[in-house]
């Protein structure tokens, strides 16, 4: 807890022995992609686990390999991301307070179709001028759910959004 840590390859917590995952207070920065798409975070498996989600999760890798986040269904608070030619691959539903880009660039964003992701917080996923955040379904023509809750809006700007649906919840 309160740490700041960063993991080149993965950060996985699986299995159903009984487990607690405390990061209260940190921030975890992934700074590197298997050359074969791989589950960078993974929580896939979650019975038995006591998570407490870091304040931020930053994204920081770059390069052309897909970054794989699965979510496990659990909360998490912010999560960053770094402009780059790989793809992040989000599966699993779970909950996040904002979704942002780190810096300006281009970025592709992917959501596992017929899952929903439910959003605390009002930022999502801003590009720039000149640099698009495209946000689309991990399979073209195929709907993922994003879900709005605690009033308000959400605010996005030079963001292109395929294949999703949207929930506002009060």
């Amino acid at each position: 807890a309160g740490k700041s840590i960063s993991y080149t390859y993965g950060f996985i917590s699986s299995g159903s022995l009984t487990r607690t995952v405390d990061l209260t207070g940190s921030t975890i920065t992934q700074t590197s992609a298997i050359a074969s798409a791989a589950y960078n975070w993974n929580f896939d498996i979650t019975s038995n686990l006591t998570f407490s989600a870091p304040d931020t999760i930053s994204i920081t890798y770059s390069g052309a390999t897909d970054c794989i986040f699965t979510g496990g269904g659990l909360t998490y608070k912010d999560i960053s991301m770094a402009p780059g030619s790989g793809t992040t691959v989000f599966s699993g539903n779970f909950t996040f307070a904002n979704m942002t880009m780190s810096s300006a660039g281009t970025k592709t964003v992917k959501f596992t179709e017929n899952t929903t992701y439910t959003m605390t917080g009002t930022n999502f996923l801003s590009g720039t001028a000149g640099n698009i955040v495209t946000v689309i379904s991990k399979t073209s023509g195929s709907v993922f759910t994003l879900s709005k809750t605690g009033g308000s809006y959400i605010s996005s700007d030079y963001l292109s959004l395929k294949d999703s649906a949207a929930t506002p919840r009060a």
